[in-house]
């Protein structure tokens, strides 16, 4: 049964990386808005980056969640964390290490980097 579920939720063309409607509530804000609202802009921000090593970490482990998948989500999550490090001005800590282990791991392109 378990399976069987989890074929019809994992959909061929569902965008689940890049504002995936299962975070996007109808009448609500979309998830990482209202965290910012609640949380705060800064606190956002280490959450993507704990969220991009998460992805790093367990990338082609999880069953039924393939490592290009993962992959496109760090992608959202670093574009979210230079979005609110640009808005809000949020001084990072030194990330090359940070950042070396995303380009040894996942093979980022610099260009979509944090900075």
């Amino acid at each position: 049964m378990k399976k069987i579920q989890q074929k019809l939720f994992r959909k061929k063309n569902y965008n689940y990386a890049d504002h995936p409607d299962h975070y996007n509530i109808e009448g609500r804000k979309e998830c990482w808005d209202e965290m910012e609202d609640i949380l705060g802009s800064e606190a956002v921000y280490w959450w993507c980056l704990g969220s991009i090593y998460k992805y790093i970490y367990r990338k082609g482990s999880k069953p039924g969640e393939p490592a290009e998948r993962e992959k496109e989500k760090i992608y959202a999550y670093m574009a979210k964390a230079n979005e609110l490090m640009e808005r809000e001005q949020i001084i990072p800590p030194d990330l090359e290490k940070f950042m070396d282990i995303v380009r040894k791991e996942v093979g980022i392109d610099a260009s979509r980097e944090t900075k």
